[in-house]
C-alpha cells in the first residue's frame, strides 16, 4: 500500500472539464524552450496540479516557468500574462495513457499571477467547490 503525507499549508480548490483554465509553461531546463500547453486540475497559494499530454522531458526537481493562463481552452482572451516559477514536486505517468499529473510548488510569482490565483481561489470558494 503507497500512502503519503499531505504538505499542503493552502486551501486548494479543483477545476473540471470544460471549466478547466489552460495554461502555457516552459521548461527551463529544456535548451529548446518549446511552449509545453496544459490544463489546470487544481490551484492553491501555494502551488498547482497541471495535466498535460506529453511530460517527456520534464523530472522532479525541474523548473517551470508559467507564461499565461486562460479561463478555459475554448476562451481567447488571457487571464494572465506575467510569469509564475514552478518547481516539480511530483509527477504521475500512467504506462501508456495520457494526460500525466504534474505537482507544481509555486517558488516565485508575479503579483498579477499572485492576484489571478487568489481570485480563482476565492470564487471557486464561494461558489462551493
Amino acid at each position: 500500500m503507497i500512502t503519503f503525507t499531505e504538505r499542503r499549508k493552502h486551501i486548494r480548490v479543483s477545476f473540471t472539464q470544460p471549466q478547466m483554465p489552460v495554461c502555457d509553461i516552459l521548461n527551463v531546463q529544456d535548451c529548446n524552450a518549446n511552449i509545453i500547453h496544459c490544463a489546470i486540475c487544481d490551484i492553491s497559494m501555494g502551488g498547482v496540479r497541471l495535466s498535460l499530454d506529453e511530460a517527456e522531458g520534464i523530472a522532479i526537481g525541474d523548473n517551470l516557468i508559467l507564461i499565461n493562463v486562460k479561463k478555459t481552452a475554448r476562451q481567447e482572451d488571457f487571464l494572465i500574462s506575467g510569469d509564475a516559477r514552478l518547481e516539480v514536486d511530483w509527477l504521475s505517468r500512467s504506462k501508456g495513457q495520457s494526460p500525466t499529473s504534474l505537482g507544481c510548488r509555486i517558488i516565485d510569482i508575479s503579483e498579477n499571477v499572485h492576484n489571478t490565483f487568489a481570485n480563482f481561489v476565492l470564487q471557486k470558494l464561494r461558489c462551493g467547490h
